[in-house]
């Protein structure tokens, strides 16, 4: 049995629900700032000319030809959003984890943590 005080975490990660509805990208965005504040995650460092983006790490492109049942819940998932610099979301476009370069791997730290 999954404890009360982890059930919101729990329908969220699993199955990608919150109180028997399908979450969103919108819904999910408040609730990523919420879940790196609670984990003491610092994020990505700013510049004084950048701001902060949430986006999917897993690029949304990807879920189109899957064959996942609900991929448009599954990708908005908080496990596939992270924060990050508005600068470097746009270098990594459209890019998976594994075409990376090494000039990116603060993409990688970040889902990392």
């Amino acid at each position: 049995m999954v404890p009360a005080r982890c059930k919101l975490a729990y329908d969220i990660f699993d199955n990608s629900k919150i109180e028997d509805k399908d979450i969103t990208f919108d819904l999910m965005k408040p609730l990523l700032y919420h879940f790196y504040c609670l984990n003491q995650q610092p994020g990505p460092a700013l510049t004084e000319s950048d701001s902060l983006d949430v986006d999917h790490i897993i690029p949304q492109y990807a879920f189109e030809n899957s064959r996942f049942d609900r991929k448009d819940v599954i990708k908005n998932n908080l496990l596939n959003l992270g924060v990050l610099m508005k600068s470097n979301n746009i270098s990594k476009g459209k890019k998976t984890l594994c075409q990376l370069g090494p000039d990116e791997a603060w993409l990688k730290d970040q889902v990392r943590i």
